[in-house]
């Protein structure tokens, strides 16, 4: 499959939407992005990548996790990664594997209320800075071909993924 044919399909499983959500060509990566007020791009935590060493797509997903859903007041990342999974398996069968590429924590909103990314030195900070929101980045092992259109359309109509009220 071609990146065009690819982007072409993408699109058309966007139709149902009511927001102008859209795929757009970032970086090696088909994302996708819904237009804002001001007349940005938002992206939605969603993207396609081919992987060049055998020419498949395969889908990235981004799930924000509020810290609420994980019920402790400290956690490690291996608790954090659980519950995105858990969360996905909602779309996924159970038996899915996933391959994590990223794992970020937010907090400590500016004046306009956007939260950064913290470091580690925000982390273990006396007292360290309070995390808002998680972040984690996955890929499913099965290429978009095995996951099928139906899966791929639920997954760009409900980008994007935030659990427990979660929202950037």
């Amino acid at each position: 499959m071609t990146e065009k044919s690819l982007l072409s399909t993408l699109q058309g499983l966007c139709e149902g939407a009511s927001d102008q959500r859209s795929f757009i060509d970032a970086e090696g990566y088909l994302e996708l992005i819904r237009p804002t007020d001001d007349g940005d791009q938002e992206p939605l935590g969603l993207a396609v990548r081919i992987d060049p060493a055998d020419d498949k797509a395969y889908l990235v997903l981004r799930v924000h996790l509020d810290p609420v859903v994980l019920d402790a007041k400290r956690v490690d990342a291996e608790q954090v990664i659980q519950a995105a999974a858990d969360y996905l398996f909602r779309y996924f069968e159970e038996e899915s594997r996933f391959l994590v590429t990223d794992l970020d924590c937010y907090g400590d909103p500016d004046e306009a209320g956007i939260l950064r990314v913290l470091d580690d030195e925000d982390l273990d900070g006396d007292p360290p800075v309070a995390v808002e929101l998680f972040g984690v980045q996955l890929s499913p092992e099965q290429s978009l071909e095995e996951l099928g259109n139906e899966l791929l359309g639920e997954l760009v109509l409900a980008a994007p993924i935030e659990v427990g009220g979660a929202s950037q």
